[in-house]
């Protein structure tokens, strides 16, 4: 199918409102144009520099820094662009959550992300990797929270790890109010979790 060039114009207008560093699909610019013209004008973009291919339709304006010139979204960015665009939800790997709380010195060598869509790993153009990993949509029921942060901690340390003197190490890590909340969230919790966090407020309880 031949492309219509009527479309290129507005199609290139919505392309440079967006924000550089916004990472967008073609999906997002479907309303302007057909998708043949689409991806032509993406291809002119990218020619030219404009526009940076981030991934397998994953585009992107890059921001400019005075100091290093371009600066390219990062994978979180890239994974959310995937992710939105099929209806997911994203929040970062129980082994980044147990290490932001002080429960583990381990940093990832290569990004990984919990996912509500399937699991799939992207490369990336500049030649690395994002693993995208399926969960449980309860899994992500307080992504983004510090509540979401301590129960992928909890899911990724498991069952035999998980004692109450770990659950109150966490309570320190959390900010005030939020331990009470992670307490209440029994119903998202497989029940061994329940049983360690029940057992965690009892004693922080009586040593308060």
């Amino acid at each position: 199918m031949k492309t219509r060039p009527e479309y290129a114009p507005a199609i290139r207008s919505r392309i440079r409102k967006f924000a550089r560093g916004r990472v967008f699909r073609p999906g997002d610019l479907i309303p302007f144009g057909p998708r043949a013209c689409v991806d032509q004008v993406l291809l002119d973009l990218v020619r030219s520099g404009e526009v940076r291919r981030l991934a397998r339709g994953v585009f992107a304006r890059p921001r400019l820094s005075p100091l290093v010139g371009e600066v390219l979204p990062g994978a979180w960015e890239v994974a959310e662009a995937i992710v939105r665009s099929e209806g997911g939800q994203l929040e970062i790997h129980g082994a980044e959550a147990a290490r932001k709380l002080g429960l583990s010195t381990q940093m990832q060598v290569r990004p990984v992300f919990y996912t509500t869509a399937r699991s799939r790993i992207v490369r990336l153009e500049n030649g690395g990797e994002v693993t995208l990993q399926h969960v449980a949509a309860r899994r992500l029921a307080f992504r983004g929270t510090p509540v979401g942060l301590a129960l992928n901690a909890l899911w990724y340390l498991g069952r035999e790890h998980v004692t109450a003197d770990v659950v109150a190490q966490i309570s320190r890590k959390l900010p005030a109010g939020a331990f009470a909340d992670l307490c209440n969230a029994t119903a998202v919790m497989p029940g061994w979790m329940a049983k360690v966090v029940g057992t965690a407020r009892g004693h922080l309880a009586q040593t308060a």
